[in-house]
C-alpha cells in the first residue's frame, strides 16, 4: 500500500534512527524510527518522550 502526501518535509537518517519531519519544522507531524529495532517503520516513536533527545539531536 502506498500513501501520498502533499505536503513537503525532510528526511535525516542516522546510524540508528530515521526522523521525518513534515512542513516547516515538523509542523504538519514527525516520525522517529529506530532502524535496529524496527526496520519496516510500522512503529512511529516521535510521540514517546523517552526520545525526546534523539528527536531534538536530529533536528
Amino acid at each position: 500500500m502506498t500513501f501520498f502526501v502533499d505536503v513537503d518535509g525532510y528526511s535525516i537518517r542516522a546510524d540508528r534512527w530515521h526522523y521525518v519531519a513534515w512542513g516547516e519544522q515538523g509542523d504538519e507531524g514527525i516520525e522517529l524510527n529506530d532502524q535496529r529495532l524496527n526496520p519496516k517503520e510500522l512503529s512511529n516513536l516521535a510521540l514517546s518522550k523517552d526520545h525526546l533527545k534523539v528527536i531534538e539531536s536530529l533536528r
